[in-house]
């Protein structure tokens, strides 16, 4: 076949699958590696469009078929990572994503993938190593911003997250995620005027966020300032009916009698079969304290104990934070540093009162 006619055949096939049409492709490219085994490009865009119509384990056959042909294409290992990550495999995904930066280490968007895979692993340090590469090759990339300040926060480096939020909206001003986080730290710092002002931020750009309806009413109830509280509490649930923190808070602020409705309301949504772990927790807090309320406290205890069996159940703790905060304060106040301020050897004795 004629370089002219192989160079048409590629412009057909690159112009479908452009315009999406991947079973075409597939079709097109099966027929043409039947007598063009090694034709790279081909076997690279049947992968790909396989890979498009999510039959990844076909796509993951031509992608290394697509390596034995030439082991130095960095998109190949790239599409791979891709594969594995969405199939769950995560530390073949990692393998493959490494092998990318063996080739290529200057491509932002690989880093903030690989970012993802260590998010998977649980792995927050490796996380926020990559999500901040992706970020010094790129600095207008919002989304490396915004995962690098979630990430930030998680490992409490505060005033860093902050900053990361802050280059999120600054490079994406409608990331009303970005505000909700915002809301939260100020939130943790107890500066509630801020937190509320960054969660209406987020509101006026996604009004049906009901997260910050309740993050709102959180503050108020906080504050002891309950109609407010309440306001906030049901324009949540105007958007969402069933969200099942809505309704823990109002319980909380409702005292209940046998006759009110809003029992009868949780315990349906209670019965849902389809209801996350997280909602069941929420529904079960909420009901044990209506039937606190109405003194029918074998039901009340009932539901405590379901309810905190799954709180301890999907409770996460990991202890490198609380390591890393003890190494700080070890290497802080050294043997040099109590030499320093001379704060040895006194001879004045004093109680020292330790809180916690």
């Amino acid at each position: 076949m004629s370089f002219e006619i192989q160079d048409e055949i590629s412009k057909e096939l690159t112009q479908l699958f452009l315009q999406k049409q991947f079973d075409i492709v597939e079709l097109k490219c099966r027929s043409i590696i039947q007598f063009q085994k090694d034709n790279e490009f081909v076997i690279s865009l049947l992968a790909c469009s396989l890979m498009e119509q999510k039959k990844f384990d076909d796509s993951i056959f031509y992608f290394k078929k697509g390596l034995s042909i030439n082991k130095k294409n960095p998109e190949t290992y790239l599409n791979l990572a891709r594969i594995y990550f969405i199939k769950k495999e995560i530390d073949l995904s990692l393998n493959y994503y490494l092998k990318v930066l063996e080739l290529r280490d200057d491509i932002y968007y690989v880093y903030y993938e690989l970012g993802n895979v260590y998010v998977a692993k649980n792995d927050d340090v490796n996380a926020v190593k990559n999500f901040a590469k992706s970020v010094s090759l790129k600095s207008d990339f919002a989304d490396g911003h915004f995962n690098l300040g979630v990430f930030l926060k998680k490992l409490n480096k505060i005033p860093e997250s902050i900053y990361s939020f802050n280059k999120a909206i600054q490079y994406n001003p409608k990331d009303f995620e970005a505000y909700n986080y915002l809301g939260m730290i100020h939130s943790d710092l107890e500066k509630n005027f801020e937190a509320i002002e960054f969660y209406k931020k987020a509101i006026s750009i996604n009004p049906n966020l009901v997260v910050c309806y309740t993050n709102i009413a959180q503050i108020y109830l906080a504050n002891g300032e309950f109609k407010e509280c309440e306001t906030y509490i049901k324009k949540g649930l105007e958007i969402k009916s069933n969200d099942s923190e809505s309704h823990r808070l109002l319980s909380v602020i409702t005292k209940y009698d046998s006759v009110n409705a809003h029992i009868n309301e949780m315990k349906n949504y209670l019965d849902d079969k389809n209801l996350s772990e997280d909602d069941r927790m929420r529904f079960q807090f909420a009901l044990a304290k209506a039937y606190e309320d109405i003194r029918k406290f074998d039901l009340s205890a009932n539901m405590l104990i379901d309810a905190n069996l799954l709180r301890r159940k999907n409770f996460k703790y990991n202890i490198s934070y609380d390591l890393e905060q003890f190494d700080k304060i070890k290497s802080t106040f050294s043997l040099n540093f109590l030499r320093k301020f001379n704060l040895q050897n006194h001879n004045i004795v004093k109680p020292i009162f330790v809180v916690g």
